[in-house]
Formats: C-alpha cells, sequence, structure tokens
C-alpha cells in the first residue's frame, strides 16, 4: 500500500506479542514504520484505534505527522478514509475502523473508554498509571515507542513480560534515513570519541545506536532496592511534595532500619487538587498519628489537610536546602522498595546539569525530584541541617552520620 517499508516495519508486522516495544535512535523510523502498521490493520478489519502522547505538541510532530505523510503518499489509504483532510481527526475509514489521536493527563482519564489497538507514542512522557490504565483496556495489540535516554517504567514493569517483544532499531535500519540526518548522528560519534565527555558518549548511544543511555551524572548513584518496607522501622515519616503546574503530587513512607533509611512510594499523581489529596490519603490509610512533611510552597494545601484532621507540618528550608539535602541523603544507606515504580524512574533520570562542553556541574536539573522532594523534607525532620559544624573526632565522616548513629 506504501511506497517504501523499512526493517523496523517488518519486525513490527510480524511480532505475535501483545505489546511491542520499539526503543530507537534518531531517524530509525520507529514512529513512522508504526503508523504504516496501524493503517495497514485499521483497513483489514473495524478497529477503534487510539494513538496516546504526552502532549498534542508531541503528536503533531510526531505520530500524527508521519500520518499526514502516509495520506499523501498513498491513494489507498485516502480512498479508504472518509475525512483525510481533517486536522486532527477523529479520522474514519469506510469499513468502520477510526483512528484517534488523543492526550491523557489523569489516570482517571485514562480509565474512560476502550480499543482495539493502542500506541503509546514517546512513552516516557506518559506517566506508569497513565499507561496502565491505556493497555487495560485495550483489547488486541499495543505498540510502544521512545528515545531510550533513560531507564523509565517499560524497563521495569514490561521488558521482562512473557507477552512482550523489545525491538531496538537506529539509522542503519532506515535505508530512507537522510544523509543530513547520517551526517548529524555521526557528528555524535565523532564527539563521543574525541571530547571523551559522558554526555557526547551518551548522545551517541542512546540517539545514534538507540541503546540505554549510560547513568552518568545522577544525583543519586547508590541507591539499593528492597522487597518490603520493614514493619519494625523506627522514626516512620511520610513527605508530601505538591503537584503544582505539571508535576506530580508524590507522598513518600521513609523509617530507620538497623542503620539504614527505608522509603516506599505511597502516590504518584498530576493535578490533584487538595480535596483530592484527602480522598488519597484516606484511601491509603493514613490516619491523624502519621507525621506528614510536606512542601511550605503549598500553604493553602496544608491548611486544608490540617482541617480535615491530618498531622502535616511544613518541611524546613534553609539557605541551600536542596543541597544540604542531597547531602544528607548521600552520607546514609537509602533503600527503596521495587514497587516504587516511579520514584525508581526520579532514581535513574534525576542528574546533575551539564555544561556546554557536556560535564556535570554540581547544580541538579529541576526534575524527576517529587518523591526525592518529599524524601529530602523528611530527612531535615528527621536528621536536621546544622548551620555550624561541630568538632568532630578523627574517622568521622560529616555531622549528618554523627546524628544518625543515634538511631
Amino acid at each position: 500500500m506504501f511506497s517504501g517499508y523499512t526493517d523496523v516495519y517488518y519486525w513490527n508486522r510480524d511480532s505475535k506479542k501483545f505489546i511491542t516495544i520499539n526503543q530507537g535512535g534518531t531517524s530509525s523510523s520507529k514512529t513512522y514504520s508504526i503508523m504504516q502498521v496501524i493503517c495497514n490493520l485499521a483497513i483489514e478489519k473495524k478497529r477503534i484505534i487510539h494513538v496516546v502522547s504526552e502532549s498534542w505538541p508531541n503528536l503533531e510532530r510526531g505520530a500524527l505527522t508521519d500520518f499526514k505523510r502516509l495520506i499523501g503518499d498513498s491513494e489507498i489509504l485516502r480512498a479508504a478514509l472518509n475525512n483525510h483532510l481533517l486536522k486532527r481527526g477523529p479520522f474514519t475509514f469506510i469499513n468502520g475502523s477510526e483512528l484517534r489521536f488523543v492526550t491523557v493527563d489523569t489516570s482517571q482519564n485514562a480509565k474512560s473508554g476502550k480499543r482495539d489497538i493502542l500506541f503509546l507514542n514517546e512513552a516516557n512522557g506518559i506517566s506508569y498509571e497513565i499507561a496502565t490504565e491505556l493497555i487495560s483496556r485495550t483489547q488486541e495489540k499495543v505498540f510502544v515507542d521512545y528515545n531510550p535516554n533513560a531507564k523509565f517504567w517499560v524497563h521495569y514493569e514490561l521488558l521482562n513480560n512473557e507477552d512482550t517483544d523489545i525491538i531496538i532499531s537506529n539509522y542503519t535500519h532506515n535505508k530512507f534515513c537522510p544523509e543530513v540526518t547520517k551526517k548529524q548522528v555521526m557528528e555524535y560519534k565523532y564527539k563521543a570519541d574525541t571530547i571523551g565527555s559522558t554526555y557526547w558518549q551518551n548522545k551517541w548511544r542512546v540517539y545514534g545506536l538507540g541503546l540505554t543511555g549510560a547513568v552518568d551524572g545522577v544525583v543519586f548513584d547508590n541507591i539499593h532496592t528492597c522487597s518490603l518496607f520493614p514493619m519494625n522501622a523506627k522514626h516512620v515519616t511520610y513527605g508530601l511534595d505538591f503537584g503544582f503546574k505539571n508535576n506530580h503530587t508524590a507522598l513518600v513512607k521513609i523509617g530507620v532500619y538497623d542503620k539504614a533509611v527505608y522509603g516506599k512510594e505511597l502516590l504518584y499523581e498530576q493535578r490533584l487538587n487538595s480535596f483530592q489529596l484527602v480522598n488519597r490519603l484516606l484511601d491509603l490509610g493514613i490516619t491523624r498519628n502519621d507525621k506528614i512533611i510536606a512542601d511550605p510552597a503549598g500553604s493553602e494545601a496544608i491548611s486544608i489537610l490540617q482541617s480535615k484532621g491530618f498531622n502535616v507540618f511544613p518541611a524546613k528550608k534553609g539557605p541551600d536546602s536542596i543541597k544540604a539535602g542531597i547531602e544528607m541523603i548521600q552520607s546514609m544507606p537509602l533503600y527503596i522498595t521495587k514497587d516504587s515504580t516511579n520514584w525508581l524512574i526520579e532514581a535513574e533520570n534525576y542528574k546533575y546539569k551539564p555544561d556546554t562542553n557536556g560535564k556535570f556541574t554540581n547544580t541538579p536539573d529541576d526534575s524527576f525530584n517529587d518523591c526525592w522532594d518529599g524524601c529530602r523534607y523528611v530527612y531535615a525532620e528527621l536528621f536536621g541541617v546544622r548551620t555550624k559544624k561541630p568538632k568532630m573526632k578523627s574517622g568521622s565522616n560529616n555531622n549528618y552520620s554523627r546524628k544518625f548513629a543515634k538511631f
């Protein structure tokens, strides 16, 4: 039906698993090839198909643009559509198939509607909660694609499933890759070989080879995982970070056991108002006896929670509180439960900012830090932030480890 197909098209077409994951570099044709497969499936028989991405700008520069290109290239596709001139759809086929390009901003919204085919486009911009709701309401087939900048929920939740295929592709698998794109990709390789910085090595690894980015420049590079939060942990306290704008409202549970700190993610959701948050806390079994340390920027939300009987206090924030909190977390062994999917994703992606030469600075990027912010609030409460360092005996590491020793 179309003028040309790449290896990636055939790999997706021939995959027999319920979920087919496409991890790929620049111009590997993963999105375009999946859209080719989807169009053929829509023409084959009546199907409801949803293409989902984080935002409309993502769709319009990605899957929707590729679909428009396919319409322009294929007379058969144009003839199969009732309304191929629409800008955003929904697009209907003469056999009754329907293709919708949609964005979903909350897990609650993801619960509405069912479909036969689902395509999660640029899936690393979609939260795990939303993806789970969408996948669970899909009958026949799920396609997923992304650039592998770092591990995210696909790596933790899907890759080892027996009903999942993984396709790793790069520009060499696309015989139609433009020469200018090849030249750009090879520039990444040249800089990786000559400059040798982690930044350019990762650029070549991710966008050139289609491989998962190496974990370099992360703020917390020695995080342990555990199966369960210890039942007899001491000093159990909850850290709450409010989700302003597009951030997540995150609630983490922190406790001390056997000279180590343990953490568990309990809530990670976007666009929660204060009254919805009250219901979430009640559903989680949080009581007036549970101490919650919250982001002081959310003073109104804190007042509402307090009025509903929750034991909530604003976090202590002094000068350089982020840096001090990071140092406290780094100074002690931290175990995060394996079911804390979003927190573990943050651990892979919370990184220091690179400078113009690709070398990492000492300033963390203000993203992938919602759980970490809640964690910092609890550390400041439990272990304190000292402005003056006491005299220390030889062999002591720092003031935080001394205070921690009493636990």
